[in-house]
């Protein structure tokens, strides 16, 4: 049989952040943390709670950190980091949450945790980039900055990778509407055109 570090290692060198949650699953579900090093059962413990968090399943972040044995959890700072980062997402506070799984913020240990951590930084940063500017007509840097907890610099470099403009006088930001929402836009212009005609026939009848 594979040994654990190897298959969890196999998983986040591929990316393959579901295949390690499923194999995180069936290693709790066979009980095989009793059978492990209480240092390989922390590990586990570990990418498990990032493989959920790097997908967005924060409901299931959140009752693995219950089920997760107090002792263990009380014995480890860097498995309380991980759901700190987690307890901010789940929150909704982008900031805390940009700040907690920064590189910096941790002294995050290689290569598997460091790795996820770091892709779950960046991922979520940009998600929050997006998310946070599609709720604006327009938008200063220095706000989006401090809503993300990071340089103007960096909401600069993301609002030009996205395609944003900028306004001549104000320098405020126009991020670029959503594509769904632009189709909805067109539909209800549509609509309003339709309606405006049918109303011009039925005028025209009487």
């Amino acid at each position: 049989m594979q040994a654990p570090e190897e298959a969890v290692g196999a998983f986040v060198t591929s990316g393959d952040h579901a295949g390690l949650a499923q194999y995180c699953e069936n290693f709790e579900l066979d009980l095989r943390h009793s059978d492990v090093e209480l240092i390989t059962s922390r590990g586990i413990y570990k990418v498990h709670l990032l493989s959920y968090l790097l997908q967005g399943q924060l409901d299931r972040a959140r009752f693995l950190w219950k089920r997760v044995p107090e002792e263990i959890k009380s014995a480890d700072a860097e498995l309380q980091a991980v759901w700190a980062v987690g307890k901010a997402m789940w929150q909704t506070d982008h900031r805390l949450a940009v700040q907690q799984s920064a590189a910096s913020a941790f002294a995050w240990s290689g290569p598997l945790v460091a790795t996820l951590i770091n892709t779950l930084h960046e991922q979520y940063l940009k998600h929050s980039f997006t998310q946070i500017g599609a709720a604006y007509a327009t938008v200063s840097a220095e706000s989006l900055a401090e809503k993300l907890g990071v340089p103007v610099a960096k909401v600069h470099e993301f609002a030009g990778a996205a395609g944003w403009t900028a306004d001549a006088v104000s320098g405020f930001y126009k991020p670029l509407q959503p594509e769904s929402d632009k189709q909805q836009s067109v539909k209800l212009e549509q609509l309003q055109k339709l309606t405006n005609y049918v109303a011009h026939l039925e005028q025209e009848v009487r």
